[in-house]
């Protein structure tokens, strides 16, 4: 989408990747000395002026993702998970000759079982092409 104006400095200009807004929420299912935590949610990446930070484009994703945890043997399941997820960050990759301009937000997810301090880190992401954000101008 090239040839935006924005409508905020009134200028023809590149594009940047904002900070990604998250509405994710996580389930907690344990089976035996398997835990496994379920993320949903949805997350909003945007394309901003890279002038004056305007917002100009944006891509609203829906995520879902699946951690699991093997605990150790003997391990009591009856207190809940440890889960943090860090901040989502925006990364463009791609838009070389005959390639398409990619924006993915991930972030590091970090599960520990409070009890036998078993942990594990996975990454959660989207990706969307950076042709197909929809204009906000």
């Amino acid at each position: 989408m090239s040839g935006i104006r924005c409508p905020n400095c009134e200028k023809f200009t590149s594009r940047e990747n904002g900070d990604p807004e998250t509405d994710v929420e996580h389930s907690v299912e344990n089976d035996g000395l398997k835990s496994t935590v379920n993320f949903s949610g949805s997350v909003r990446m945007i394309r901003n002026c890279a002038d004056c930070s305007g917002e100009l484009l944006e891509s609203n994703q829906d995520i879902e993702a699946e951690i699991t945890l093997e605990h150790q043997e003997g391990c009591d399941l009856s207190d809940d998970l440890d889960v943090e997820i860090d901040s989502f960050e925006a990364d463009e990759s791609g838009g070389g000759r005959y390639s398409k301009n990619k924006i993915t937000a991930s972030a590091l997810v970090h599960v520990t079982c409070p009890v036998c301090k078993v942990t594990t880190e996975n990454n959660i992401s989207v990706s969307e092409s950076a042709g197909n954000f929809d204009s906000l101008v």
